[in-house]
């Protein structure tokens, strides 16, 4: 994949990318097909994409989801939980987006309980990873648009150059999140640095708590000026592309990343 080749898909997909969401489609089991676009469904579909592997963590969920939810929700819920653990990983976000018309139809109460759930979920182990991290910034996305569509529309009219300690920080925590070896990490962050910023001395630096510094950089780079989000988008791609694989945590993450700047992406990273 090219950075540039990938900027020019953003919004505008080409054959090839609706060729390739079949594949995904078809990789996708029919009856979790089903529950994504039925309006009862999605939500319990959802939840059982957080639900922890049988075990104490899942007891903690099943408690927090039944304090919330009526049994129906529930036993579904842990239905598709079950269902879902022999889905590639790869597959689970592409999935979630296929619910997602189904989630904004729910009128704004249930909309606002089940955020509630997933973050119930999420929080029931005392740690977010970052799948959850990711799936649940999609949710968030999706959900607050749906219940004020202008209320969080800002005008795009920063400069990237701006910004430019909120998207070394997002570079950095990309890099990391594709990289177990720090040195490869490194490679990575420089290779998204030298396209963004050429002439920035910027050493590798990746914030301790990455999650938390991520919710610091979106409000700040959702309001940078279009070409200035190609330009970013440009670098990460570089940064998770530089070794010539992409992992399903840079893939995830990238994912989060153009909902986050209203950068809609077709599904060019799922082979």
């Amino acid at each position: 994949m090219s950075p540039p080749g990938v900027v020019a898909q953003v919004g505008a997909p080409q054959p090839d990318d609706y060729v390739r969401a079949g594949a995904l489609v078809h990789a996708i089991p029919d009856v979790l097909q089903r529950a994504a676009r039925e309006r009862d469904e999605a939500m319990p579909l959802l939840f059982g994409l957080l639900l922890a592997p049988p075990g104490k963590v899942r007891e903690r969920q099943q408690f927090e989801l039944t304090a919330r939810h009526d049994e129906r929700m529930v036993r579904q819920g842990l239905d598709y939980a079950d269902r879902l653990a022999d889905l590639p990983r790869m597959l689970y976000l592409p999935l979630a987006s296929m619910a997602m018309p189904a989630l904004r139809r729910r009128p704004r109460p249930e909309l606002e309980k089940f955020m509630d759930g997933c973050f119930a979920l999420t929080h029931a182990d005392g740690r977010v990873d970052l799948f959850e991290y990711c799936l649940g910034r999609l949710l968030r996305i999706q959900v607050r648009d749906a219940l004020d569509p202008a209320g969080h529309w800002s005008a795009s009219n920063r400069r990237l150059a701006d910004v430019t300690p909120q998207a070394v920080t997002l570079m950095a925590v990309l890099a990391q999140a594709g990289h177990e070896d720090p040195a490869a990490a490194m490679r990575a962050y420089l290779a998204s640095l030298s396209l963004v910023f050429p002439r920035l001395n910027s050493p590798y630096r990746p914030p301790s708590d990455p999650l938390a510094a991520l919710d610091e950089v979106w409000p700040v780079l959702d309001a940078v000026e279009p070409r200035g989000k190609e330009l970013l988008l440009e670098g990460l791609v570089a940064a998770v592309s530089h070794d010539g694989r992409i992992t399903v945590a840079e893939a995830e993450l990238l994912r989060a990343v153009c909902a986050s700047l209203h950068c809609p992406l077709p599904p060019m990273l799922e082979r």
